[in-house]
C-alpha cells in the first residue's frame, strides 16, 4: 500500500537477542529475501547497545530516544524506595514517553506489537516529555 503524499511511513524492526551476523548472512545468500528487501528500500544498520551494562535497558532506551538515566527503567523489574517488593512496568514507571506516543498524540497512526518493558499507551501515567 503506498504512502499517502507528503506522508512517509516508517517501519522499525527490533530482533531481540537475534545473531546479526547470521541476518546479514542469510540476506546476503537468499535464504532471508524479505529482509533483504527492506534493507535495500529503506535504511539497516547495527546498533549500539546499554544493555552490556544494564541488561535490558536497551528497549526503552530506544523507543524513548534517552539514556536509562533519563527514562529510568534499568530492568523489567522495577524496586519503589521503602518497599521490599518489586513491580512490573507500568504507568509513571518509565521518566518519558515512547515515540509512540509523541507520534500518536501529533495526530499519526501507530501500530505496536510486543513493546518490550512498555505498558499500553492508553492507560494514562506517561509523562509529559
Amino acid at each position: 500500500m503506498p504512502a499517502v503524499a507528503g506522508k512517509r511511513r516508517v517501519l522499525l524492526l527490533g530482533l531481540d537477542s537475534a545473531d546479526a551476523d547470521l541476518i546479514e548472512q542469510w540476506m546476503a545468500d537468499g535464504s532471508m529475501p524479505h529482509f533483504a528487501n527492506l534493507r535495500r528500500q529503506g535504511l539497516f544498520g547495527r546498533l549500539g547497545t546499554t544493555a552490556e551494562v544494564m541488561h535490558v535497558s536497551a528497549w526503552p532506551t530506544m523507543y524513548t530516544g534517552a539514556t536509562p538515566g533519563h527514562h529510568g527503567m534499568y530492568h523489567a523489574y522495577q524496586i519503589r524506595g521503602g518497599e521490599q517488593v518489586i513491580h512490573r512496568t507500568e504507568p509513571g514507571t518509565i521518566g518519558l514517553p515512547p515515540f509512540w506516543k509523541l507520534l500518536d498524540d501529533a495526530g499519526r497512526k501507530c501500530i505496536i506489537l510486543d513493546a518490550f518493558m512498555d505498558y499500553p499507551s492508553n492507560i494514562s501515567g506517561y509523562p509529559d516529555p
